[in-house]
């Protein structure tokens, strides 16, 4: 085994014991460890794969992209060079991360968990789907409005060597260098227990920084800069609507604290129901009413709702330099 291997199982068996210590129940962190562990142990190293003649161009073709993405955000906007997205990892096909979201059945105030190193957060994740769905089936059986997502990248803030999932290299390529520059960010900003914060600003610098490496990589009026731009349009109309809607439904629980638990759940119904009428004009894939609840306007708002806010300070305080903004936060 590799010494840099064994760093890593040793240095997560101790975050593994302290966390069974003080935070989180033994079975969370057992799968939790496990699954971070089995990622890390087998993943093969990028260069093997650009110099086997076995591997297809078109893979070897993307993880060249995102070795230059990486360089940009390193030297160009200055994120942290902690030597991540060195190794690949096969996922087979295969999902290896999913988050859970709770929040109480009217409010948009999401369940909090408290970790080693990450500090307080919105969500817990677990690499086994079933351990997800039992945790939860909990939840909901005590009324609580719940959500488990796939997720396609995660951060370990820098602790571990994190690896580049197959899932990435089937994205447009500025989707690619939204992701790497989101975790990136993680990396290199990262406030703990202000998770609303963590997310907003790593999803702000991946819109912004994506932009720029396509204008470097392909030019100004590349395709591929003009396809990432409509896309980047589209998202950020849909998710006005959606905290639009959050704001409303705030105020609509707030209205109705006095009513009784008939008439609240009859309100509610009645929301998410207009509510998926409007944002299904936006959407490819239409969403069901069921799909609709109180986790799904906990996660824009952990997203989305304070990319106006850091639009504001990169235009006024750091005269729209990206890598300003970055500077003055990783401060």
């Amino acid at each position: 085994m590799h010494m840099k291997k064994k760093k890593w199982l040793i240095v997560l068996g101790i975050l593994f014991i302290i966390s069974c210590i003080f935070y989180q129940p033994i079975m969370y962190m057992v799968q939790l460890g496990k699954g971070q562990l089995s990622i890390l142990l087998n993943t093969q190293p990028i260069n093997e794969i650009l110099d086997s003649s076995a591997e297809p161009d078109s893979i070897k073709a993307k993880l060249r992209i995102i070795r230059e993405i990486y360089s940009f955000g390193t030297t160009q906007l200055g994120l942290t060079d902690n030597g991540a997205y060195q190794n690949y990892y096969d996922q087979k096909g295969k999902p290896v991360l999913w988050v859970l979201t709770v929040c109480k059945p009217y409010s948009l105030d999401p369940e909090t968990w408290t970790f080693p190193i990450a500090g307080t957060v919105s969500y817990k994740g677990f690499f086994n789907k079933e351990a997800g769905l039992g945790e939860m089936d909990k939840w909901q059986s005590k009324g609580y409005d719940v959500s488990l997502e796939e997720v396609f990248a995660w951060s370990t803030l820098g602790w571990f060597n994190d690896p580049v999932l197959s899932e990435m290299l089937q994205k447009h390529p500025g989707d690619i260098a939204n992701t790497i520059l989101h975790e990136m960010t993680h990396a290199t900003i990262y406030k703990s227990g202000d998770i609303e914060f963590n997310e907003n600003i790593a999803s702000f610098i991946g819109d912004k920084g994506a932009e720029a490496f396509l204008i470097a990589k392909y030019g100004k009026d590349s395709e591929w800069l003009n396809s990432y731009r409509k896309s980047v349009q589209r998202r950020k109309i849909y998710s006005e609507l959606v905290l639009n809607q959050a704001t409303k439904l705030d105020r609509l629980y707030k209205s109705c604290l006095v009513d009784s638990e008939a008439e609240k759940v009859l309100k509610k119904k009645r929301f998410m129901e207009q509510a998926v009428l409007q944002l299904n004009k936006f959407r490819k894939t239409p969403m069901q009413t069921g799909d609709l609840n109180n986790c799904y306007y906990a996660d824009v708002n952990r997203y989305r709702n304070k990319q106006i806010a850091f639009d504001s300070i990169l235009a006024n305080k750091c005269s729209g330099q990206l890598k300003q903004l970055i500077d003055f936060y990783a401060k």
